[in-house]
């Protein structure tokens, strides 16, 4: 199902962000970033766009590997005019402390989370995709969304502004089962969570009943959806 919030056309911006927030590669969901992804591009080709991949859960069975090391991510990088480069990355996030020392300005941990901040800043769209656990988002997601409580402060409490003006929120959900609210949960904390950090939530797309590896590949018209969404934010910008 899709999803539209309309918001104002705002000016030309050509740098999207992309969270793939699923465990395992080549997911549901990081399939659906991946068809946004690239239809954007065919779009607007002179975009710059970079792809994350928080983690690899994959490896641990495949490498025969228990060591953390073995949940190494992947960054990719779509150069404007289609250059594309790819590296290996351990994305170190570590969970909010509810300290508030972020209420001075600064988080008090220094993390991966430093870079992702000037990420999150530079980007004129901010795209996640993800899978639903438990009815919500997994864990390493959630803690990159528990950390931009900086933001939060920031923006209500110091009155302060850290983007010259919003960006373009997108989200991707795939889940197993077909239960009515099973993406409830998810849409709020992610609404919020771009307010917070100045993203406009301008649209999501949501597929129920999705489980087995590569299954959402016959969700012929959730695809379409997706690839509507990609095209719409394109245009407008």
């Amino acid at each position: 199902m899709i999803t539209w919030i309309h918001v104002g056309v705002k000016e030309m911006g050509k740098k999207l962000l992309a969270l793939s927030g699923s465990c395992r590669r080549n997911s549901n969901s990081e399939h659906l970033l991946d068809v946004f992804l690239d239809e954007f591009i065919s779009v607007a080709p002179d975009s710059y766009v970079i792809k994350m991949v928080l983690i690899d859960g994959s490896r641990v069975i495949k490498e025969k590997s228990q060591e953390t090391g073995s949940l190494k991510g992947l960054e990719f990088l779509q150069y404007p005019g289609g250059e594309t480069a790819v590296s290996e990355r351990v994305w170190d996030i570590r969970p909010c402390l509810g300290c508030d020392f972020c209420v001075s300005g600064k988080c008090v941990q220094q993390d991966s989370m430093e870079e992702i901040y000037g990420k999150l800043n530079s980007a004129d769209i901010l795209v996640l995709s993800s899978p639903v656990y438990f009815y919500g988002l997994p864990s390493h997601v959630k803690a990159i969304i528990d950390r931009c409580q900086l933001f939060y402060n920031k923006k209500y409490r110091r009155k302060e502004k850290w983007r010259q003006q919003p960006g373009t929120g997108i989200l991707l959900v795939c889940g197993a089962t077909s239960g009515k609210q099973l993406f409830d949960g998810i849409s709020l904390c992610v609404r919020y969570w771009f307010d917070a950090i100045d993203f406009e939530f301008s649209g999501k797309v949501v597929v129920r009943g999705v489980d087995k590896p590569s299954a959402v590949k016959k969700q012929i018209k959730a695809l379409d959806e997706v690839r509507e969404l990609a095209r719409s934010v394109a245009e407008r910008l």
